[in-house]
């Protein structure tokens, strides 16, 4: 089951953070329920992603999801 208004905020926290690091947001999926929550975000740029852009938009995405607090629970986040 999947909260669109929950994923579609979660998207709202992810656009703002890839277009500073000069990354294209390709997709933000939310799924699962309550600590079994999933949040597979997508990202690409021209040259292409490396490990340091996962890494450093996974840090700056996850902060800001820890400040905006979307979720109440635990959840696992994926950045590819």
């Amino acid at each position: 089951m999947v909260d669109k208004s929950l994923g579609t905020r979660i998207q709202e926290i992810a656009i703002p953070i890839a277009t500073a690091l000069d990354l294209e947001l390709v997709e933000v999926l939310y799924q699962g329920r309550g600590p079994n929550s999933v949040i597979r975000v997508t990202i690409d740029k021209v040259d292409g992603v490396g490990i340091s852009e996962c890494e450093q938009f996974h840090h700056s995405f996850s902060k800001a999801l820890d400040v905006a607090d979307p979720l109440p629970y635990a959840y696992r986040l994926e950045v590819s």
